[in-house]
């Protein structure tokens, strides 16, 4: 049985059919936007159920793509034993076992990324503005100020439109910011400001800005959209993560000195 799931043979059928259904999310993707769109909102244990009784097709093709990921996972750890393992204990080469050891990591790190997916809680699409508040698990954050420097018009053009028009060279990232302060149980831990593409991360929590948003007739400042995420496997996630980036620098060393060595 662990001989079969090891097969090479069954692996490029999985690989095979999970593209062909990657292909086929492409295509739903554009087809039915707004149910890929919910998907992204909130956790998956929460969207899942109500989806399929509402929208069942793209919750139906999601569940295949874990399936098949699964499958997949399991023929490669398979491999891992019958092969890696059985190379690193005949030739005992500390290369040998230091790529099985990395073929683990990299296991590991998909299977923590898969079950990210499933666990914790998640808020997004959360108006951002100075005065608004917003709890997740026993965190909240309150927004002080939003700050745009740049020319507020970019942020009335459609929202699929402006990031062509939003480059490096249009805004200035380390200038635009939301401004807030992080409760825990309702007491006050600190004030940060958070960018794009710099999130603040604290313990399980994650506060990312994904966007920016015009005036408002009762707000003339810029406002802006923040994502909130508590997920305890955050942190084993990255540990894992760093641990397969020293594997990985440990055997290209290794391999690096080898060749140097045979030349």
């Amino acid at each position: 049985m662990f001989q079969k799931l090891a097969s090479i043979k069954l692996t490029f059928y999985l690989l095979t059919a999970l593209v062909l259904l990657m292909g086929c999310g492409v295509w739903m993707s554009l087809t039915l936007p707004a149910q890929f769109k919910a998907m992204n909102l909130v956790s998956i244990w929460e969207w899942l159920p109500r989806a399929l009784v509402e929208a069942p097709t793209v919750p139906i093709w999601f569940l295949l793509v874990c399936i098949l990921a699964a499958l997949l996972g399991l023929n490669a750890f398979a491999c891992s034993l019958t092969r890696l393992w059985a190379r690193a204990r005949r030739t005992g080469e500390a290369r040998a076992w230091l790529f099985f050891i990395l073929h683990c990591f990299f296991l590991m790190v998909l299977f923590c990324h898969g079950l990210i997916l499933f666990v914790g809680e998640k808020q997004s699409n959360l108006e951002a503005r100075p005065g608004n508040r917003h709890a997740i698990g026993p965190y909240a954050v309150e927004i002080h100020r939003v700050v745009f420097t740049d020319d507020l018009e970019l942020l009335d053009i459609p929202y699929k439109q402006r990031r062509a028009y939003m480059t490096r060279e249009s805004i200035h990232l380390d200038q635009n910011f939301v401004e807030l302060t992080l409760y825990k149980n309702d007491m006050a831990l600190f004030s940060k400001k958070i960018f794009m593409l710099a999130p603040l991360k604290r313990g399980d929590l994650q506060v990312t800005l994904t966007e920016f948003l015009p005036p408002t007739a009762a707000q003339s400042g810029p406002g802006a959209r923040i994502t909130l995420t508590l997920n305890p496997l955050n942190r084993i996630f990255f540990s894992i993560y760093a641990a397969m980036i020293l594997a990985l620098a440990g055997f290209t060393a290794l391999t690096w000195k080898r060749r140097h060595k045979g030349e």
